[in-house]
């Protein structure tokens, strides 16, 4: 799907957007992190005025509301995206800096990411007054390419798409009964696709979307570490090439089983496994092409 097309998906009609588009309706905001009925009942209250629905400053999570308003019978919605979100238009992304040893973490979510928080929050004295229960506390927002990081060294882990796939399926969708990936995930990706969880039904729900608006869970990994065709990260490492961080001055021990997950243990016996991996391959062919290089 093109960006700037009204489509019918999800049972509805919805526009991806740009901040300069001018899409009809009203804003509805919602929180990232609200709870499901209370979304759901902004929602209801919203269909009451007969306005399609603006969601806007979407980051990833536009989709929660997304499903809250196609759960309240709203039939149209655009989902907007400014230029500073999106990654097409800004080299703006999340970083982790650490000056003490001058390098510069590009993390790829569902890729080491956790693992190598965890040893920053263990290893470098800059981060020990920093909340080591928040996946955030670390994180900067900077443009790699600006002059003030010339002799950092920029890296990232990436991972095999479908085994990346695996760990996103396994951890958002197949989570506990009352957890917060039950509210923030499941249910809302399920009302979308009005299907029960299965990695095809993921794999789908995936396709559907235009990689500048995906959740950074989903989002493809050409896509953080590129900026107008430009290689962001002077290293490259593949998930589980934890040795190769003293090519840059770490020397700590990284942890040596990463939070990771082997096919089979994250699908199960989820007979459209063989439909889902058609799909994420076509879906993460660039993602596939830096891991095979």
């Amino acid at each position: 799907m093109m960006t700037g097309d009204v489509a019918d998906l999800f049972g509805m009609r919805v526009l991806f957007s740009q901040e300069q588009a001018r899409a009809e309706g009203a804003p509805f905001l919602a929180k990232t992190t609200l709870p499901w009925d209370e979304r759901l009942s902004l929602a209801r209250d919203f269909a009451k005025s007969g306005k399609p629905a603006i969601i806007d400053n979407a980051f990833g999570s536009w989709f929660r509301s997304l499903a809250a308003l196609k759960a309240a019978g709203v039939k149209e919605a655009a989902i907007v995206i400014p230029d500073s979100q999106n990654f097409l238009k800004t080299p703006l992304r999340t970083a982790v800096v650490v000056e003490e040893v001058k390098v510069i973490f590009l993390p790829i979510y569902k890729c080491g990411t956790s693992s190598f928080r965890a040893l920053a929050h263990t290893h470098f004295q800059e981060f020990a007054d920093r909340d080591t229960s928040s996946s955030t506390s670390l994180n900067q927002s900077i443009d790699p390419t600006d002059e003030r990081y010339h002799g950092y060294k920029k890296f990232t882990f990436i991972r095999e798409p479908m085994d990346r796939f695996g760990s996103f399926f396994r951890d958002k969708l197949l989570a506990p009964k009352g957890s917060p990936n039950e509210e923030h995930f499941i249910r809302p990706i399920s009302v979308l696709m009005d299907e029960d969880v299965s990695a095809e039904m993921a794999a789908k729900f995936i396709s559907h979307i235009p990689p500048e608006y995906c959740d950074p869970h989903i989002k493809p990994q050409w896509m953080t570490i590129t900026s107008h065709d430009q290689v962001l990260p002077d290293f490259i490492f593949k998930l589980g090439d934890n040795e190769r961080l003293k090519e840059i001055g770490i020397i700590h021990d990284f942890p040596k089983r990463l939070s990771t997950v082997g096919r089979k243990s994250a699908y199960g016996e989820d007979g459209t496994l063989p439909s889902a991996e058609l799909i994420v391959s076509e879906y993460y062919k660039k993602d596939k092409e830096f891991w095979n290089s």
